[in-house]
Formats: structure tokens, sequence, C-alpha cells
């Protein structure tokens, strides 16, 4: 599994730029500094730049809206953290858990209180827009940051803010690109809607907008609302790999049993409606449904050879669905001990003498079955 999460935020530049003698002429940008925030206003707003100068200081949004609070969280996979590995370690076929099971675990509960500080509550910029004003920039060529003129007085409006998988960048890496693409991203504030509002109401109303909207964003960072979930995932993936496989061709088996071990060490934990907050496996082979004529599992590339492969990034994300469906539906006709003892009859052969064959081989011996009709039916195949 990529190991985290990333961020990419795609943002254009206002520019202050009009067109020659003659033609459409626009208002100056200007810029008023309150402490470490920016507000980006057109000249003649300055009584609306004054209110929102006025709360900009004191607004926080709310971390994630209150529909979407977790009820399993980084604390509890903390407090319960014996039970945690006493529900995953047998299952990976070991007797107690290893010293990496034990550090990883360990290190990976840090790794999600710093993801805590992923959070967008606090703007550092906003800019203040009257619609027409927009509408008159965009037509006339400009760039104006998150709208989009759509034609006639269409105007769409997207938020160039997004989380994003990562690589095996380290947890302090993403939060400090987090917080430099929160800082150089501008809030949009509407004004000129309401001639019955005055300039403090306004501003009242475009931040609530704006609260809701950050809330939103927060909620879907996965890096933050499914931690417990990768907790285990990467409990999981690091000790298959120390432990019994660590080949290049491991990729399909490594992720499919790690997404499903976690997804039923939290069911067996928490209940079957709370596992399912954190995975969906119907629901993420119905997303990547249309993907699945181009499934090839043996040819996902491991992790670390992931970009000088130039594999396909959507193949990548759907990959983790159908290969977790492997793992379920040899569970579900051969019962949840077939993974223990097909980990032990893997640990049979030395790490380094193991690659997916090894793997193939041993479930053929428990089952006299190959482990590969169970993958997704390609054409043609």
């Amino acid at each position: 599994m990529r190991k985290l999460l990333s961020l990419v935020v795609i943002a254009t530049t206002v520019a202050a730029w009009a067109r020659g003698a003659g033609e459409a002429q626009f208002p100056e940008r200007r810029v008023k500094q309150v402490g470490d925030i920016a507000i980006e206003y057109s000249a003649g707003d300055e009584a609306w730049a004054e209110a929102l100068a006025q709360r900009a200081p004191t607004f926080r949004a709310p971390a994630r809206p209150a529909e979407a609070a977790q009820r399993i969280t980084v604390s509890d996979m903390e407090r319960r953290r014996e039970e945690m590995l006493a529900l995953l370690t047998p299952v990976l076929g070991f007797k107690k858990p290893t010293q990496k099971m034990l550090e990883s675990y360990k290190n990976f509960l840090e790794v999600f209180k710093m993801a805590e500080a992923l959070a967008w509550e606090r703007p550092r910029r906003y800019a203040l827009w009257r619609r027409a004003e927009i509408l008159g920039r965009l037509r006339a060529g400009e760039n104006v940051e998150n709208f989009k003129w759509e034609g006639g007085d269409g105007l769409s409006f997207s938020l160039n803010y997004q989380f994003e998988k990562m690589g095996s960048d380290k947890i302090d890496v993403v939060v400090e690109r987090t917080r430099q693409a929160q800082d150089s991203t501008a809030i949009p504030i509407s004004i000129g809607d309401d001639p019955t509002r005055t300039p403090d109401e306004e501003i009242e109303a475009g931040l609530m907008r704006a609260s809701g909207m950050l809330s939103d964003l927060n909620a879907s960072n996965s890096l933050r609302t499914r931690a417990p979930f990768f907790i285990l995932h990467e409990v999981a993936e690091i000790a298959i790999v120390d432990h019994y496989i660590a080949s290049r061709d491991r990729r399909w088996f490594c992720d499919g049993v790690a997404n499903y071990v976690s997804w039923r060490t939290l069911e067996k934990a928490f209940g079957a409606e709370e596992a399912g907050r954190f995975y969906d496996l119907e629901a993420q082979l119905e997303q990547y449904a249309s993907e699945a004529e181009q499934i090839d599992l043996e040819r996902w590339p491991a992790a670390e050879d992931l970009e000088e492969t130039g594999y396909s990034e959507e193949l990548n994300t759907a990959n983790y669905a159908f290969a977790t469906k492997v793992i379920a539906d040899i569970c579900a006709k051969h019962g949840e001990r077939i993974l223990p003892k097909l980990f032990v009859e893997i640990g049979r052969t030395p790490k380094e003498k193991t690659d997916i064959n090894t793997v193939y081989r041993a479930f053929k011996k428990l089952t006299r079955e190959d482990l590969r009709d169970y993958f997704p039916k390609r054409p043609n195949t």
C-alpha cells in the first residue's frame, strides 16, 4: 500500500492585469495584512476588508463536521494496543507479536497523532470577491483563483485543495507540505450579493460558508479519518514483508492480506458496523468496477518500483480492492484459519528464497487449488 497520503494543491495566482487602452479596466487588487493573515480585496471594498480583518484573527473552522466524528480514534488504538495486536498476531501465523510489529504499531500511533495537525481550521489567506467582477476578469482572460467561467453568466467554483495518496514520504514532510499549502491557498468570501446587508453581515455569512467548506475538507482527509485502519494495515504489511516475503512480486498478496486482516481486526474489536466505516469492500469493488477488466494483480509493481515503472495511478488504486477480494474469497471458502496455515507453510521457506510462487505452492499444498483462480477474470483468459 502506498504509505500515507499526499496533498496536492493546484492554485492559480490572481493577477492585477488590465487590457489595452480603451478596453475593460478592473479595480486594483490590494492586500490588507492583519498579523499573519492576508486579505485580498478590490479597491472600493475597504469596508468589507476591514470587517473581515476584525473577524479573521479569531475565526476557527470545526476540525470535522459533527456527523462525521469518529467513534474509533487513534486514542482508542493506543489504549487497546494489546487487544489489537492479540487479534492481529495469530492471523499472520505468529504466536506473539514480533518485535517489528511492536515497533511499527508504536511508530504509526505517533504518525497519526501528528496527522491531527492536518486539520485546516485557521486560514491565512482570504480573497474578497464580487461576482460581477470575477465574471468580468474571467471573460477578459484573467485567471481568478478557484473560479472558472462556464460561458454567459455561468461561474463554477472549486477550492483547488485536495488530499491524495503519497508515496513513502515521512509524516513530518506531509504535515509541513500541508501547512504550506493551507497558508498559500486563498479562501474566497463573496460580497455584494445582498444590498440590504451590511459589510459585517456579509462577512459573517461568508465565514459561515467557509467553515462548512473547511469542515468538509477536513472530513475528507482519510489520513486522519481512517487512521485506525491504516495503523493495522501498516503493522500487518510490515510484519509480512519483514518475516515472510520481500520479493518484488509480493505486492498484491501483501496489500490484499493487510487490507483484509485490518478490516477483520476492527470488526472483531468494534463490530461490523464500525469496521464498515473504515473499510467497505463491496463499495470499493463497485467504485472500481470500470477498472476490473484492466486488473492484472501479478503485474502490480511493488511500492518502491511504482514511480519508475510509470504504472497507472488509477489501476494502482483499484488493485487494492481486487487484491482484498481474493483474500476475502479464499477465507469465505476455506475459513479464517486458512491465513495462519498459509503463513506457516510459507514460513518453511527462508525469506530470502521466498517469492510469490512460494505463496502459490503453499496454497496449492493446503487446498489443492491454484490461488490464481481467485483473481478477477480478464478478457480472453
